[in-house]
């Protein structure tokens, strides 16, 4: 839950206030786990990539990882 907890922390709730993996700032793994995590994470529609930023890639959490993280 800490790419779902970290975008939601930082407001990265639509495409245009999408984060990179660098500004998500989780620092308790490595960025190739993040990756994994965040392909997992897309594939059940709790996460979207939203764009890029130079050559990074930008995700935003989605209602249904909103709705995940807080128990609704």
């Amino acid at each position: 839950y800490l790419i779902l907890s970290s975008l939601d922390a930082n407001g990265a709730t639509n495409h245009i206030l999408g984060l990179t993996i660098k500004e998500m700032n989780i620092t308790e793994v490595q960025r190739s786990c993040i990756w994994k995590h965040l392909a997992s994470l897309i594939d059940k529609n709790l996460v979207c990539q939203s764009g890029n930023y130079g050559k990074q890639k930008m995700y935003y959490i989605t209602e249904d990882g909103i709705n995940l993280i807080k128990g609704v």
